[in-house]
């Protein structure tokens, strides 16, 4: 197999505008780390990590999540501080650590051209910033994936000790990241197997003993897990993914977080745009193994989690955040090798409708994604009084609204949750409501009701609410985040 490079993959220019571009990186994450308000999976990371590593490993246990990133983040917070900024900062400083591994790995499945040009990409696109400001596993996720697809195009080309043992090594600690991480190695498998010819001779067997491997990594967490338990409800209920969800993630991926009636018109016009050029380049196309790859990554992980989301809904964009630099690499390899004359205006192009997607997502306060629990508790912490009551549902809202709030107003969850003990959210019982409430209101003057994160009772809830009290107020602070004020007393 002949693998063709422009040039030297690291030359001084090179390394010059990676700096330039980690430098980019830095400025565009300063309003996002500085001025966003914590949200829930934050909230819920730094809650986590406050505790001693054998309560985070039961707590993460108990949820659907695997620990390392919460390991990391615990002396992170040790060494630093408890707080969303510095936890922002570890995802931020994993992110840049991932810059010159994308142009590395983007270089050796096709040339340094398309390396710096998906980089460029990678740090502007409004998805991957999001998660590269977030304190969440997500960049973490990336940066091991990306390393391990450098070691697997690495065994691919050329048998070496020291990529198996590089490959095993991010394999495992990806493992311990993500249970996504699973889809993007099955994705590895797929692809050996269908392209096994253009491996070296006997790597089946090796490939066999890294399945072991992993396996046995991963045996003692599974076992600890089965042996604790989970703690149903504490986690948002997903519903089974459409056909739109699924071009929803593509969407996503190039243009961001967008409002309903920006993204209802990319909705429309993306399968046009798709039909479109693959109709220009259906005879042009070349399946080249690396191209085969990048494909694979690009949609096998998302089709597996689409199908499997039908057993236990699963499908969320941030999960398959590894197929969004596919995704980058491919449209950079399309418009560098079938539209040559037109590349730089298409490459413009694609820069300034992505950069326009990320100042939108940056600067616009009804960005899907955001949560404004930090105005919320400082308007509750100057408004409510002693006399009243706050209640927040769905319950695990609990976690970003305590971040902020500093106030004397009592607060309550609906489903009653007491946080004393060790268990989860109580399911919702239509047949309770008025017991809960009746509970809820006793001795207090107005009820501040946060509804957020509908499980499925919110419109049940808050139907009831109307019915029996005088609603005098309604505030929506971001989307999907409103504040109601009853009257309980005359």
């Amino acid at each position: 197999m002949n693998v063709s490079q422009d040039q030297k993959i690291w030359s001084l220019n090179t390394i010059i505008w990676l700096i330039f571009l980690i430098l980019i990186s830095i400025i565009i994450s300063i309003p996002l780390i500085y001025f966003n308000s914590i949200r829930l999976d934050e909230a819920q990371s730094i809650w986590q990590v406050s505790h001693s590593v054998s309560e985070i490993l039961d707590i993460v246990g108990r949820d659907v999540h695997v620990p390392l990133y919460h390991i990391i983040l615990h002396f992170w917070q040790a060494i630093f501080n408890n707080t969303i900024i510095s936890a922002r900062y570890l995802s931020l400083f994993i992110s840049i650590i991932s810059i010159p591994f994308v142009y590395l790995l983007a270089s050796k499945l096709y040339n340094t051209k398309i390396g710096l040009m998906t980089t460029v990409i990678f740090i502007l696109s409004p998805f991957i910033s999001w998660y590269a400001n977030e304190a969440r596993m997500y960049s973490l996720l990336l940066l091991l994936a990306v390393l391990n697809s450098i070691f697997f195009i690495d065994i691919l080309k050329e048998d070496k000790r020291i990529s198996w043992i590089g490959f095993i090594i991010t394999a495992i600690l990806g493992i311990y990241t993500h249970y996504f991480y699973w889809l993007f190695l099955l994705s590895n498998a797929l692809f050996y197997i269908t392209n096994y010819k253009q491996f070296s001779r006997n790597l089946f067997q090796k490939f066999i003993i890294v399945a072991i491997i992993l396996i046995l990594a991963i045996a003692p967490w599974i076992y600890y897990v089965i042996n604790l338990g989970s703690a149903a409800n504490t986690k948002p209920i997903l519903n089974a993914p459409s056909s739109v969800d699924l071009f929803n993630i593509f969407s996503q991926y190039i243009f961001g977080f967008q409002p309903d009636i920006i993204n209802s018109i990319i909705l429309s016009s993306w399968p046009v745009i798709v039909i479109i050029i693959f109709t220009t380049l259906q005879r042009k196309l070349n399946y080249s193994v690396f191209n085969t790859f990048v494909i694979f990554q690009m949609l096998i992980p998302v089709g597996l989690a689409f199908i499997l989301s039908y057993l236990r809904p699963i499908f969320l964009s941030r999960y398959l955040i590894v197929s969004s630099l596919f995704l980058y690499i491919y449209i950079i390899y399309i418009i560098t090798t079938y539209f040559k004359r037109q590349m730089k205006i298409l490459y413009i192009g694609i820069i300034l409708v992505i950069g326009l997607s990320l100042s939108f997502q940056i600067y616009n306060p009804n960005t899907p994604v955001k949560e404004n629990f930090e105005d919320v508790s400082m308007y509750l912490t100057t408004k409510a009084t002693a006399r009243d009551i706050i209640v927040l549902s769905a319950p695990f809202i609990i976690y970003p609204f305590e971040y902020y709030y500093q106030g004397v107003t009592k607060v309550e969850t609906f489903p009653i949750w007491d946080r004393s003990k060790i268990s989860s959210i109580p399911q919702f019982n239509s047949n309770t409501i008025s017991t809960q409430v009746d509970k809820i209101k006793e001795g207090h003057q107005y009820m501040y009701v946060i509804l957020s994160y509908d499980q499925g009772y919110g419109k049940e809830f808050k139907t009831y609410l109307d019915n029996n009290f005088e609603k005098v107020a309604e505030r929506e602070f971001s989307p999907d985040l409103t504040l109601y004020q009853y009257k309980l007393k005359l």
